[in-house]
């Protein structure tokens, strides 16, 4: 399931008093079982679901992002219900030459805007968003030292790389942030270096296998 599937599943089961509440919704709103089974793995908001949720009392921006609760009664968190939570690794680091990554230490939690990821980063939700450190200079000046990086997870990103586009990548060297530009031609991907004084790297397809794409950078703190 997506966030938003678990969320819409938690409270149809709520709702309905069964976790087998398929056919009665499919019944209640002319919709198909089968179109009702997809909810779970919906990664946006569709307009059955918006309308079931409406009718049944469930606050839109908890279903959505995870603000507030269920029902809008109370705040997650203590926090404004247009903020929404996203883990934070603060002792993961990209670099130029051999990062920190470690996923299985707890991340602290961050508080993030809904306007802020929406309309800043441009994403449609926070499914997958995370943020860690840059190390080194060698994305200078796009990526500083000691930026904090909005890294959306390769998976929840679709699965492909972007030619031009800048990611988190954890290699035998270490994890590199690095801008990607792709050779289908040569089958080689290319790990460029936004400061001019630091080289490009290639990695052949081969090569590739012993890499994993952690995920694209969206967007950055600079700390001053």
């Amino acid at each position: 399931m997506t966030e938003i599937g678990k969320r819409f599943h938690e409270a149809m089961t709520k709702v309905y008093g069964t976790d087998r509440y398929g056919n009665i919704i499919a019944n209640e709103y002319g919709i198909s079982p089968q179109a009702v089974s997809k909810f779970k793995k919906a990664k946006k908001l569709t307009d059955n679901m918006k309308r079931i949720a409406a009718e049944k009392g469930i606050y839109l921006p908890w279903l959505e992002y995870g603000a507030g609760d269920m029902f809008g009664n109370k705040q997650l968190s203590s926090a404004p219900s247009n903020t929404v939570s996203i883990p934070f690794y603060p002792d993961i680091y990209a670099s130029a030459g051999g990062g920190a990554y470690n996923y299985d230490t707890a991340p602290k939690k961050v508080p993030v805007s809904i306007e802020f990821i929406t309309e800043i980063l441009g994403l449609p939700s926070y499914e997958g968003l995370h943020l860690i450190t840059a190390v080194g200079d060698s994305m200078s000046p796009t990526i500083e030292s000691g930026d904090r990086l909005y890294v959306l997870n390769y998976e929840q990103d679709g699965g492909q790389l972007r030619d031009g586009g800048i990611y988190v990548i954890q290699t035998p060297m270490g994890v590199l942030v690095k801008r990607v530009y792709i050779k289908p031609a040569d089958k080689v991907i290319v790990l460029h270096s936004d400061n001019s004084n630091v080289g490009d790297e290639r990695i052949t397809g081969d090569e590739l296998d012993d890499c994993i794409i952690v995920g694209r950078v969206v967007g950055g703190v600079r700390k001053y």
